[in-house]
């Protein structure tokens, strides 16, 4: 007994990521990622994978040559974008099966399987709950009614208002050496994200074809993203079942690894192969059809409001600049000028606050400072 006890204290005190030294790093592998969607401009990303432990940015493809082609041979070229991204604009395509191609610059060839197209049903609704740490859960509700069994994925993007530290009245004209109103707005601006996770669910197990509130994404109450208004656009698209296999063990070894008790890490299979090579492998699943998407809103008004956010500007300090030394002040692109210091004995201003470019211009934290159309 005492055995077995001595056994558990050493598996439980063992936490530490398992780092097997077996595994070598192996050759980068092409990655293919991308839906064909009917309803919007599709893009496809060429990247090279990387080893279990590196840490550098994720090597893109570029000159490749991608192409959609039908079972009757019809083809429909992919346009580079840069970036490793290639794009095809909506097409009433054949209803009939389809694969994608790619030969890369090194003259190497690529091809998926043939594929059905897979129409996704509406989303009947994306909703959102306050957790119990307040901050707020997202899901996505829907139902299908071609099948018995629905495979489903989603991808979102988040859009979402933010401020800078401080706001900015004032520009300094460096060539007349006095301080101007400043005529564009540097303190709203809006940031904008995708997804990155996994995002699949499947109603096999299920008496009918419903997904009712699959989680999407968790944002903790103090996120600046719930500051102001925050919006979420939730796209769907109905896969097959060897899709959905392949992106739940994607998401597996993925996601699950770093201790012991995680699963080892697997080759993932798609639907790609090499032409030039058929023992090299490849990383991908191509699908095509439509997809269907809801966005909304949430409003800070709608939650419990926190005392601070945490936001880029911590640090930031404002100081003084007397209108007697405005043709000293050395601004852009140390400083820049934010309000009027008032004038306590009356009318008008003694002077101005200014604070380093970070603090006071909102697109120095990566956003745009140009309102969305979609915006309320």
């Amino acid at each position: 007994m005492k055995k077995v006890a001595w056994l558990l204290i050493v598996l439980i005190g063992c936490i530490d990521p398992y780092m097997p030294p077996e595994i070598k790093p192996a050759e980068a592998i092409l990655v293919i990622d991308g839906h064909i969607d009917f309803n919007s401009t599709s893009i496809i990303k060429l990247t090279r994978s990387q080893n279990l432990y590196e840490n550098g940015e994720t090597v893109k493809v570029d000159g490749a040559m991608v192409t959609l082609e039908n079972e009757n041979g019809v083809k429909h070229p992919l346009t580079s974008e840069g970036n490793g991204n290639y794009s095809l604009a909506p097409q009433a395509l054949a209803p009939i099966k389809h694969r994608l191609t790619v030969r890369t610059p090194d003259a190497k060839q690529y091809a998926s399987e043939f594929v059905e197209i897979k129409n996704s049903p509406p989303i009947d609704s994306v909703s959102w709950a306050v957790t119990p740490e307040l901050g707020v859960e997202i899901y996505a509700n829907t139902h299908g009614t071609e099948s018995n069994i629905g495979y489903y994925r989603w991808k979102f993007e988040e859009t979402w208002q933010y401020t800078a530290a401080y706001q900015s009245a004032y520009v300094y004209n460096t060539t007349f050496k006095y301080a101007e109103l400043r005529l564009d707005d540097i303190y709203n601006c809006w940031q904008y994200n995708s997804s990155s996770d996994i995002l699949v669910s499947t109603s096999s197990r299920l008496s009918e074809n419903v997904i009712s509130e699959f989680p999407l994404t968790t944002i903790q109450q103090r996120d600046e993203r719930l500051r102001y208004t925050y919006s979420i656009l939730v796209k769907q698209y109905a896969i097959a079942e060897e899709a959905y296999a392949y992106w739940k063990e994607l998401q597996k070894t993925t996601e699950d690894l770093g201790t012991l008790f995680s699963p080892i890490p697997s080759q993932v299979r798609g639907n790609f192969k090499s032409i030039t090579n058929p023992e090299e492998p490849v990383l991908g699943y191509f699908s095509l059809g439509t997809s269907s998407e809801k966005r909304i809103f949430i409003n800070s008004s709608q939650l419990p409001r926190p005392n601070t956010y945490n936001t880029p500007y911590e640090g930031c300090e404002a100081f003084e600049l007397f209108n007697e030394n405005v043709s000293t002040f050395s601004s852009e692109p140390f400083y820049l000028l934010a309000g009027g210091i008032p004038n306590p004995n009356g009318p008008g201003i003694i002077g101005y606050y200014y604070a380093v470019t970070r603090c006071v211009d909102c697109r120095s934290a990566g956003g745009k400072n140009v309102k969305p159309d979609f915006w309320p």
